[in-house]
């Protein structure tokens, strides 16, 4: 049986695994490794249970890279609960403060591509964080290695698509709002919301 101390050290940035293991072991939270979840990346779950234990879980099928990034964005719900309880909006001004001075630690220990370094600077330099640079920053840690890689932010107003986990269901992709694409499934013409980080396949 693989331990979490295991997978860390298999599944993140080998300058990253150390801390980030450590930090499991110092918050006394509970790492689960999920299948490929189609709604989610990742999940903070406070105890519930009367252990004492919170939860963390992460989809598995992750790249090395963005699964840190995906982590970071957990353990800074987890800190923010900690030191706030419900107490606050889940992406508020604290979740960023937390998220920013992780993502920065991380960046300055050598834990991302090179690459990613302009967007990284920029993206951590303030508060509120910029939404549009944490998208492309997200874009270019998800589709690290993957050649041909597009998520639905990539299409424009009219592209026929499929949804790489769910490939038997066409889509046309309609018009965009904030975060997400209205989208039509082209054959019952039903409307869907479709988050613009969601990886997709182009069709003709």
């Amino acid at each position: 049986m693989t331990t979490r101390k295991q997978w860390i050290a298999e599944a993140l940035p080998s300058v990253a695994a150390e801390s980030v293991e450590q930090w499991f072991v110092e918050h006394n939270v509970r790492l689960r490794v999920t299948g490929n979840r189609t709604t989610k990346l990742g999940d903070f779950r406070p105890c519930l249970d009367g252990s004492g234990v919170d939860e963390i879980s992460v989809n598995g099928d992750l790249n090395k890279y963005f699964m840190l990034l995906v982590l970071l964005h957990e353990m800074a719900h987890k800190i923010t609960y900690s030191q706030w309880g419900r107490g606050r909006r889940p992406h508020g001004y604290e979740w960023q403060e937390n998220y920013r001075n992780l993502l920065k630690a991380y960046f300055e220990m050598g834990a991302f591509p090179i690459e990613t370094n302009d967007v990284i600077k920029a993206y951590v330099k303030k508060i509120p964080l910029n939404r549009r640079m944490g998208n492309q920053l997200e874009r270019m840690l998800r589709g690290y290695g993957k050649e041909g890689f597009l998520v639905m932010d990539n299409l424009e107003a009219g592209d026929l698509f499929v949804v790489k986990r769910q490939p038997q269901r066409i889509f046309r992709a309609e018009k965009r709002r904030r975060t997400k694409w209205i989208c039509k499934e082209v054959e019952t013409s039903h409307q869907y919301l479709i988050s613009g980080e969601v990886e997709v396949e182009r069709i003709g």
